[in-house]
């Protein structure tokens, strides 16, 4: 084995030099790029590694947050040969930062390494998820200098990753989009909304208040509607004209377009524009009667096929979707509806698209084509879709290690405007149904992976959604902990009339929801195969929901093929190898007897009885066979 480990001490005696001149020398050797490893100062050792064992050991700490046992855990994989201790570890990992070959930070103790890339990813995570983050309980949460988070928030900026202001004397950072969202919920909230009130609510400067609503103005999200006594500017939004104008219809079948217009101080083409908007997004029907500029108000609606057939209590609505990378289709022509209070499952092998299409539903990945609603909401409108839905990620990367359960609860709740008094009787509730309520006090980070599993779904339901998206949530537990921790999800669809989205690749899991939508591998990617209840699902193969099950006395060889070679007996699986098969066919248990023993010796067969086909079934014919 090539020697990897060198004691400068003795190099340096060997050639009659001061060991300094020797790490001086290994350092220049290092930064030219004629040597790859890294030299203990402390130890006095030249550890040696090869480009490509550099390469993986700088990929991977670049993008992971560890403690150093976890470290060194991920030096013994990369590298089989080569075991450091923390310390060693510490040292390695200062040494790389220093030369500036990795980018990241230790905790304040010393005991965990955190990579810059990681660090972006939580904070445009958590940004994307809550549209706002304290930097300071952020650099609690990670053990780190507030600075460091606020140098990560300006690298992110300059890189236009992230786009957003510091608020509330600094001690907030809110993205544009955000503040766009809460100025248009205060200026709907109340009449006479003005930039110093507004400034006032949201403890935003009123030169950024008025340079944000200068851009709502220019997109037209909002108009000036008055200009009172002082010239203070008042304000209505675009959705407001919107409701009144659809409420307005609901009194009266006509509406003058004039009355409208002077009412909302907007001009006669801009009425015209947001009743043809209504109109072509099927919120009223109807037409504009330009000769005596009024709206005649009628009742034949034109929608697509699935949102005519859906029931009124529709609360996810997938009507011809299609998503697309630069590269390749991810899912195409997908169409379907769930009902509110149901339980929706997806299920498929890895690679095929789960997690994609979850990020489609809930807005994280743009459609190509098609359309999806959330409770009448396009998905687009984040701003109300984001009240009215929960998201439990599969790495839980949004909820704080550092803070106790009930800590995160509190944090997460006040974005929906809850307050304390609210957060903590819900928090008691829920943490009661998840069975963790004993656990309230307990930092997440001490928590096992099923009980962190459980807190984060109590954090994401604080706000009590009409509908819960859950990527993998037993993804990692024994069948024993998935079917419990299955019972706790019917529960809490049962108490709160909360519709669930669940993502697995478990097919025994789909007994549990009140619809299915299958993928299967295809090519680099996948495809949806099948969507609908269980029940229709099994009934669509062969034999409507029956299966012949037979048990021969001992495995005869290559039996599978015997079977298939049997007429009238092409639908089959093997449950144990040359020993048991499941047979889905139309003809009765008699005649597949019948046409078995002319293949095989009726002794041969230790048992055939007649039991009901199941989704694990239908997932392996429709899904492992494509």
């Amino acid at each position: 084995m090539k020697k990897r480990i060198f004691n400068i001490n003795q190099i340096a005696k060997t050639l009659g030099v001061e060991p300094r001149d020797i790490v001086m020398t290994l350092s220049e050797i290092i930064t030219s790029g004629e040597k790859v490893g890294f030299v203990d100062k402390l130890d006095m050792k030249f550890y040696q590694l090869t480009s490509i064992e550099f390469q993986n050991l700088i990929t991977k700490f670049n993008n992971s947050k560890c403690t150093l046992s976890e470290g060194k855990e991920i030096v013994s994989k990369l590298i089989k040969d080569l075991k450091v201790d923390t310390d060693t570890l510490k040292r390695l990992l200062l040494f790389f930062i220093e030369n500036q070959q990795l980018k990241g930070t230790f905790n304040s103790k010393m005991t965990e390494f955190v990579s810059l890339n990681f660090l972006y990813q939580t904070i445009l995570r958590m940004l994307f998820n809550m549209g706002r983050l304290n930097p300071k309980e952020l650099a609690e949460e990670f053990e780190v200098s507030e600075n460091i988070i606020r140098e990560a928030i300006v690298d992110l900026q300059s890189n236009n990753k992230l786009k957003g202001i510091y608020i509330n004397e600094g001690k907030e950072y809110i993205i544009y989009e955000t503040l766009k969202n809460e100025i248009l919920d205060l200026i709907d909230k109340e009449f006479g909304m003005t930039v110093p009130l507004i400034s006032s609510q949201l403890n935003v400067s009123e030169e950024m208040i008025s340079k944000t609503i200068d851009d709502l103005l220019f997109n037209e999200l909002i108009f000036i509607q008055s200009t009172p006594v002082g010239n203070e500017i008042h304000y209505i939004t675009h959705r407001k004209i919107t409701e009144e104008i659809l409420t307005a219809l609901k009194v009266s079948d006509r509406k003058n377009l004039n009355e409208i217009s002077t009412r909302f101080n907007i001009s006669l083409e801009k009425t015209k524009e947001i009743l043809y908007d209504l109109v072509a997004q099927g919120r009223i029907i109807g037409y504009i009667d330009e000769r005596n500029n009024e709206f005649i108000q009628q009742y034949k609606l034109v929608v697509s096929q699935l949102e005519a057939s859906a029931p009124l209590n529709t609360i996810l609505l997938v009507d011809n979707v299609k998503v697309k990378t630069k590269s390749k289709v991810i899912i195409e022509n997908i169409t379907f509806y769930l009902q509110e209070n149901k339980i929706l499952g997806i299920v498929g092998p890895s690679g095929t698209g789960k997690s994609t299409f979850l990020k489609a539903i809930i807005g994280q990945m743009p459609l190509a084509s098609g359309k999806i609603s959330i409770s009448g909401y396009n998905t687009k409108d984040m701003g109300n879709i984001s009240k009215i839905m929960g998201y439990v990620p599969q790495d839980l990367s949004t909820i704080y290690p550092n803070f106790s359960i009930m800590k995160n609860m509190e944090h997460f709740g006040k974005q929906y405007d809850l307050t304390l008094k609210e957060i903590t009787k819900r928090g008691k509730k829920i943490l009661k149904e998840l069975k963790i309520k004993d656990l309230a006090d307990e930092l997440v980070k001490n928590l096992s992976g099923g009980e962190k599993r459980r807190a984060s779904i109590a954090i994401s339901i604080v706000h009590y959604p009409k509908i819960l998206f859950l990527d993998e949530p037993t993804s990692g537990l024994d069948p024993v902990l998935r079917k419990e921790f299955w019972k706790t999800l019917i529960k809490l669809n049962e108490n709160y009339n909360m519709t669930l989205v669940v993502v697995t690749h478990y097919p025994d899991e789909l007994q549990f929801v009140s619809k299915a939508v299958l993928f299967a591998k295809e090519g680099e990617s996948g495809k949806i195969i099948a969507v609908g209840t269980p029940k229709e699902l099994i009934s669509s193969l062969p034999g409507d929901g029956r299966v012949i099950l037979i048990e021969l006395k001992q495995p005869i060889k290559d039996s599978l093929n015997i079977f298939k070679q049997i007429t009238n007996i092409n639908t089959i699986l093997e449950e144990r190898k040359n020993e048991k098969f499941r047979i889905f066919t139309e003809q009765s248990m008699k005649e597949v007897v019948n046409l078995i023993v002319n293949k095989l010796k009726l002794s041969s067969i230790r048992n055939i009885s007649q039991v009901e086909a199941n989704m694990v079934d239908f997932f392996r014919l429709k899904v492992e066979n494509q």
